[in-house]
């Protein structure tokens, strides 16, 4: 009695072992995954201005995963230069002042919001308040003189001639052109089909995925797979032969096809084992097992019958 429940407990403590260290495997695996997609996106570099000179972040400013921007850059001329939490009071604004990423209405990015110098409360700052605008918006000047913001292209790079935020008094025209974000995803489209809906699957250099999904049976089409989008419906034709007709038990054969309007075909023998996956460039095809008896061969490519074709087996003669 004695040894069976030893042997129980044992049986328990292997399974609940089990159990825990894929859980803990799981969990480390997913906690990988969220943190590798979640950022941070140090920049790194300077920005420069013409009246101050170089603006230093080298990871010291950061955007985060919700794309607010956080950190100090350094001059040695005003010290430092703050990105978040530097609450309310910028100029024409009775919001929140804070920097942060937004998308430029197309397939790019673009800063808004404001940064501020630390200097600004120094007493021998002369009134100066210190305030440097990444976006025209943040005041409502964005007219053709003055339409100006830090700019980021879809694949994460600083627009270089067209990257500039804005300082009044001290600090003039920033330009950002020498400055990189790292960390960053590589932007990515990816069209695929399930039945007749297509997939669209964008990934952002923030590692963020959208999907878009587009039933083409509403329009009167089809999800072509090669492409992964609607399409027209092509009819499917071809050929289909399976030869030589006559062999001996268990003899080589060789089907050969040729269609138009499908990716991916397979071919039945008899009503039992399906060869499938097979392309174009698969034929001709010396895969099929030698018949030991009449059998049927059929060719279906994405659920449209192309052709069958017969092989039979010479009788076997006992002497």
């Amino acid at each position: 009695m004695f040894s069976i429940l030893k042997e129980r407990l044992v049986s328990v403590a292997i399974i609940i072992g089990i159990v825990v260290a894929a859980w803990f495997i799981f969990n480390n695996y997913q906690t990988n995954v969220v943190m590798a997609a979640e950022g941070p996106f140090p920049l790194e570099g300077y920005a420069w201005t013409d009246t101050i000179g170089w603006i230093s972040f080298n990871g010291d400013v950061e955007v985060l995963s919700n794309r607010n921007i956080s950190g100090w850059g350094w001059s040695d001329n005003i010290g430092w230069v703050k990105f978040g939490g530097i609450g309310n009071g910028c100029p024409n604004s009775s919001g929140n002042c804070g920097a942060r990423i937004i998308s430029d209405g197309g397939t790019g990015w673009e800063m808004t919001g404001w940064a501020r110098a630390l200097a600004h409360s120094d007493p021998q700052a002369g009134g100066w308040d210190g305030w440097i605008s990444l976006n025209c918006e943040n005041t409502g000047d964005c007219d053709t003189s003055s339409d100006y913001a830090v700019r980021i292209d879809e694949n994460g790079y600083f627009d270089y001639s067209n990257s500039y935020a804005w300082g009044d008094m001290v600090v003039g025209w920033t330009s950002f052109k020498y400055v990189t974000l790292n960390n960053l995803c590589t932007s990515n489209v990816i069209n695929s089909c399930s039945a007749d809906t297509s997939r669209k699957t964008t990934t952002d250099i923030w590692c963020k995925d959208t999907t878009e999904d587009v039933d083409c049976a509403a329009s009167g089409e089809v999800c072509i797979a090669e492409t992964g989008v609607c399409g027209e419906r092509v009819e499917l034709t071809g050929t289909f032969e399976v030869s030589p007709a006559i062999v001996r038990s268990g003899g080589d054969i060789t089907a050969e096809w040729a269609v138009t309007g499908a990716s991916s075909c397979e071919i039945q023998i008899g009503r039992g084992v399906l060869h499938e996956n097979l392309v174009a460039g698969d034929s001709p095809y010396t895969g099929l097992p030698g018949p030991t008896s009449q059998t049927i061969y059929t060719l279906t490519c994405e659920g449209s019958e192309i052709g069958s074709s017969t092989v039979n087996v010479l009788p076997t003669i006992y002497e």
